[in-house]
């Protein structure tokens, strides 16, 4: 019995030691496993961070026209949309006012060579999925059925992988356009098939085939959908 004693230390000794360098908190507080059996060591990803981004349509002032509800208009103002807040700032005497969907009804943002510039409409009246909408879209076709897109934030996970050492550590928010029709007070996301696209025009459906198909418009582009909705609109 008395040579069983420091067999027994020796064991616990080992199973002490195994466990201290096996087991330990880095100065975050986060546990590193260094168990393995491959010999190499498990690293674990480091908490994400947000990556900054620019939340405005526009990075820059651009210059514009807004016109309020209550009639006035503001022309040739340096302007911002807000993608994040939903709403406008407007540079007045070396300050940024805001306009938000309840005192603006559209505002146009000036581009270079091109005389119509971007033209944004209030959505706050119209609904998605039977949810009250708010903020601005920009307008590409207007008539029964409009067309606007609008441009959203969406966050996009990290894809860090830790043992490999590859991919994007960091969260990032990146800016993603949505285009919908409007009818009446509905707004409907456009649908990715064509067929779905051809339905929605109910009973011009035909008519809008035969002209899709005589014209090889390619609905996944926005200006050929722009020609058929600006066509639905003159039948």
């Amino acid at each position: 019995m008395k040579k069983a004693v420091p067999f027994l230390s020796l064991i616990l000794a080992i199973t002490f030691t195994t466990f201290a360098q096996a087991t330990f908190q880095n100065t975050s507080g986060s546990t590193i496993n260094l168990n393995n059996n491959g010999g190499s060591v498990l690293e674990l990803a480091p908490k994400p961070s947000i990556t900054e981004v620019s939340y405005y349509y526009n990075d820059q002032f651009r210059l514009g026209t807004i016109y309020l509800k209550d009639g006035r208009k503001f022309n040739n103002y340096p302007l911002k949309y807000d993608l994040s807040k939903k709403w406008i700032e407007v540079g007045v005497d070396k300050e940024v006012k805001i306009a938000t969907d309840e005192i603006a009804e559209w505002f146009i943002l000036f581009k270079p060579q091109n005389a119509f510039g971007q033209t944004f409409i209030n959505v706050s009246n119209f609904k998605i999925n039977d949810l009250k909408s708010s903020g601005f879209m920009e307008l590409i076709a207007d008539g029964k059925i409009k067309l606007l897109v609008d441009t959203k934030l969406e966050l996009k996970p990290s894809n860090y992988n830790a043992l490999m050492g590859v991919g994007e550590k960091n969260n990032t928010i990146v800016k993603r356009e949505v285009v919908y029709f409007a009818k009446n007070i509905e707004l409907v996301e456009v649908p990715i098939r064509e067929k779905d696209i051809i339905n929605f025009f109910g009973e011009k459906k035909e008519t809008i085939e035969n002209y899709i198909n005589k014209y090889k418009l390619k609905l996944k582009k926005i200006d050929d959908l722009k020609e058929l909705v600006d066509y639905y609109n003159t039948l």
